[in-house]
């Protein structure tokens, strides 16, 4: 794990990182992987070199977020890797588009065993 200095709330931040995550780490010279005083200037450069349409690290978050969900992980377990305090936040962080709600209709009716999952309509009440 690595660690940052502290979370809005005061406490120790820390994350688990993936093994390709902690090889771009171990191969950077200097205390530093990022330079936050021209963060920025740098984000906005590499965003425009590669044509990538702006978003920020917040929507990476976000982002990262909604995966973890649909791939299975569980919302206490999300909001404790985003440091939330608040369960409410992590909520707000996740977006849940109409291809998840029929999913999870498809799940529930598994869930009781039905054998065909039929077709999910959706309608305006």
């Amino acid at each position: 794990m690595r660690s940052k200095t502290r979370t809005t709330s005061g406490e120790p931040f820390r994350i688990p990182l993936t093994g390709p995550v902690m090889d771009v780490i171990n191969s950077t010279s200097g205390d530093k992987l990022l330079n936050f005083v021209n963060y920025r200037r740098e984000w906005s450069k590499a965003l425009r070199k590669s044509n990538v349409a702006p978003f920020t690290l917040r929507d990476l978050r976000k982002t990262g977020a909604t995966m973890m969900l649909r791939n299975g992980a569980n919302l206490k377990t999300i909001s404790k890797l985003l440091s939330h305090t608040d369960i409410s936040t992590t909520q707000r962080y996740l977006v849940a588009s109409e291809e998840d709600r029929r999913e999870a209709i498809i799940k529930l009716n598994t869930l009781y065993s039905y054998k065909e999952p039929g077709v999910v309509t959706t309608v305006a009440i």
